[in-house]
């Protein structure tokens, strides 16, 4: 996996787990780009999710409306991002239920809900692979941040 992150990207979604999870709660956001670009992510969405110290839940609704914006935008979510508590790992829940059930699709988490620095340092990255399972990645390689 290799993604060029869109300027002012990894703000904007430390940006939204501030405001969103308060440095108390879990937060989550995904990372899309254009279908006809893809190793470009350009966009931050935060879905409608409730959000609690150990977890969070998207809404049923948005998980319905999500599809066909994806859709008439021509793009396509290609990582979840969201944080835990004090150190970034995946779950149990993050390992049985992603975004997506795709080979190559990516998840990101990050440390102290997003409160820390605006950084890759300390975050945990994973791509599913063929067989179902998930294989750490070393975010600073596998992710360029626009300068």
């Amino acid at each position: 996996m290799l993604l060029k992150l869109g300027e002012g990207l990894l703000e904007e979604t430390f940006a939204t787990f501030r405001a969103c999870g308060c440095a108390r709660n879990e937060c989550v956001v995904y990372w899309a780009g254009p279908v006809k670009e893809p190793g470009l992510v350009d966009r931050v969405i935060h879905p409608d999710h409730i959000g609690e110290p150990d977890y969070y839940e998207l809404s049923q609704s948005w998980l319905n409306w999500i599809w066909s914006h994806l859709r008439a935008e021509q793009i396509e979510i290609r990582m979840q991002v969201h944080t835990h508590g004090r150190r970034a790992f995946h779950s149990k829940l993050d390992d049985d239920y992603p975004f997506l059930q795709t080979a190559g699709f990516g998840s990101l988490v990050f440390p102290n809900y997003g409160s820390g620095p605006v950084s890759l340092d300390g975050a945990y990255l994973v791509e599913l692979t063929e067989r179902g399972t998930w294989h750490e990645l070393d975010a600073h390689h596998s992710l360029r941040v626009a300068a």
